[in-house]
């Protein structure tokens, strides 16, 4: 019985042109709508007219059903209220005071060191002038080391015997002792042959040494009283020992002549000496170059 009365329904609607499902169900209880729908074979009107001519589909009853629901209202979204942005509150950040800056120390400038200047060479002193005594000979020196002991003798033989002194030492050998200038001159000549070196001391007086083998100066050089001339030895003679004289160029030649111009006494360190063969041996310390 619904179901003829439903499709009734249906086709005199369906003339009209007006056909919805919603007029369908609008007398049927809500239960019909959920518990009961009609097959496709069961429905009468299953296409309508569009406004082209062209039958289009009807609806299904589920089409129908979720077109009826109402669809679901939006929950409003929630208006973020924009809050003021607190600005972040600076803090003020205290100045440190500045620290007070360390007094410079004033220190010592170092003083500029001089450039060491070069030290001069030492020149050589000039010869003082030889001391002379009364007589205007030289201040002479025995000639040997300072501090040396030497004993002088003399024989009958030598010509003259009070003008001629031989010299030994008293504290030793006798062979190979320096003999030194006794007074500052020049080497006036050296004879080899008798060992003999002669001394220009200026002012005509001149100093003689004989039997050295070996010589420390050459003619023409000028000697400080103290420097050494040679050695002690036996050149033309038997026994080593020196022989010694002091001269006076009497004649005026340049030269000093012996045995003629032997000056007698000798003066040796301040003493006079005019030795015979017959008198004792002297012995006499040296203060030649003794400072």
């Amino acid at each position: 019985m619904l179901f003829a009365a439903t499709a009734g329904a249906s086709v005199a609607l369906a003339a009209g042109g007006a056909f919805t499902y919603s007029h369908v169900f609008a007398s049927v209880e809500p239960q019909a709508k959920v518990l009961y729908e009609p097959t496709p074979s069961q429905r009468v009107v299953t296409h309508r007219p569009n406004r082209g001519g062209v039958r289009a589909p009807l609806p299904t009853v589920t089409e129908m059903a979720m077109a009826s629901t109402l669809p679901p209202t939006p929950t409003p979204t929630p208006t973020r209220t924009a809050r003021p942005t607190s600005k972040p509150t600076r803090t003020a950040t205290p100045t440190p005071k500045p620290r007070p800056k360390p007094k410079a120390v004033s220190r010592p400038q170092p003083k500029p060191q001089p450039k060491p200047q070069p030290k001069p060479k030492p020149q050589p002193k000039p010869a003082a002038a030889p001391v002379r005594l009364a007589d205007g000979r030289p201040n002479f020196q025995l000639p040997f080391r300072c501090g040396q002991r030497w004993r002088a003798t003399t024989y009958a033989g030598h010509n003259p015997e009070q003008g001629k002194i031989d010299w030994f030492y008293q504290d030793g050998t006798t062979r190979g002792q320096d003999v030194l200038a006794s007074a500052p001159g020049v080497v006036d000549h050296i004879s080899p042959n008798s060992g003999l070196i002669e001394l220009d001391h200026g002012g005509g007086w001149y100093s003689v040494y004989i039997h050295m083998p070996t010589f420390a100066v050459s003619e023409g050089q000028k000697v400080a009283q103290g420097q050494k001339i040679g050695e002690v030895g036996s050149v033309n003679t038997d026994v080593a020992h020196l022989h010694y004289e002091q001269v006076f160029d009497e004649n005026g030649d340049g030269r000093g002549s012996t045995p003629d111009e032997i000056q007698i006494p000798l003066i040796i360190q301040g003493t006079k000496y005019a030795l015979t063969e017959s008198t004792d041996d002297v012995v006499v310390t040296s203060r030649n170059n003794c400072g």
